[in-house]
Order: C-alpha cells, then sequence, then structure tokens
C-alpha cells in the first residue's frame, strides 16, 4: 500500500502566502489599534498626524529694544482643510531664533484638497542686545527668514 501523499499545487501556494499576509496584516493592525488606545488612556496625541506646515513667508520690525516682545508674523498653507495650526516652536541660540509652526491633522474624513491659507503671530521675549536670525523652518527643506537687531 502506497502512503498518502499531499501534492501542494501552485494555486494553493499563492493561497497559503494570502492567508499567512492576511494574518501578519491583522496582527500589525491590532498592534497599532492597541498602541493608539494606550496613547488615548494616558492622554497622549498622536504625533503621527503632526508636521511643520507650509511657510511662504515671515515679517518682523528691522529693530526692536531690549525688553521689548519681538512679533514675528508667519504666513502660509496646510495642505487641506482637515488640519489646522497646533502650537508654534520657538528656540533662540546663538543668535538664531529658530521657530517651526506646527499643524496637525483634525479628522481622517476625505476632504476637498485645497490649500488652506494661515497666518500665525508668534511672540519671542526676552532677546538680549544684538543681531539675531530669525529663521522659520516649513515642511520640506524650506526655510523662511527674517532678520532683527536688538539695540538699547
Amino acid at each position: 500500500m502506497r502512503p498518502f501523499l499531499l501534492e501542494v499545487t501552485g494555486v494553493e501556494r499563492v493561497l497559503k502566502g494570502v492567508f499567512v499576509s492576511a494574518g501578519v496584516g491583522f496582527i500589525v493592525a491590532c498592534s497599532l489599534v492597541a498602541c493608539a488606545a494606550v496613547q488615548k488612556e494616558r492622554g497622549e496625541e498622536d504625533f503621527s498626524m503632526r508636521r511643520a506646515a507650509y511657510v511662504d513667508s515671515v515679517l518682523a520690525p528691522a529693530q526692536i529694544k531690549v525688553g521689548e516682545v519681538l512679533d514675528v508674523m508667519i504666513s502660509g498653507n496646510m495642505p487641506d482643510p482637515s488640519w489646522t495650526l497646533d502650537r508654534a516652536e520657538v528656540e533662540r541660540k546663538d543668535g538664531v531664533v529658530n521657530i517651526i509652526p506646527w499643524i496637525r491633522r483634525i479628522h481622517q474624513e476625505p476632504t476637498m484638497q485645497v490649500l488652506v491659507s494661515f497666518s500665525q503671530q508668534v511672540q519671542v521675549k526676552e532677546l538680549p542686545e544684538g543681531h539675531w536670525e530669525i529663521r522659520v523652518e516649513s515642511f520640506g527643506d524650506d526655510v523662511a527668514t527674517a532678520a532683527v537687531e536688538v539695540v538699547r
């Protein structure tokens, strides 16, 4: 008597690959959902849905006095109406004020793909006397710049 041998055909191999891929995909999706639930439970935000805005221009006064607040006006665009301004990150170091205007997605529903313009005023306090370069980082590698002199 011959032992029973199962011959695997090409179709069965493809189906086996599809089921394995679907299983792995399901496990990854469940892991992402579980991580999002833990973040929500802890009060954490989903930082994968945040990025720098598209910046077109930066306006700042050419000169201010020591002790005055420097008002920087940033203008640009967001990719579509599902994004909103989040915050501006300001960092000062070695004569440079680096500003990153952050935007965040407010919903995942499909939206019309139109640019949404924005203007944001950022205040920089307590700049010491001297020449300061204002650099506003944009999405990608673009940087908008301005210069201000802080005098007595």
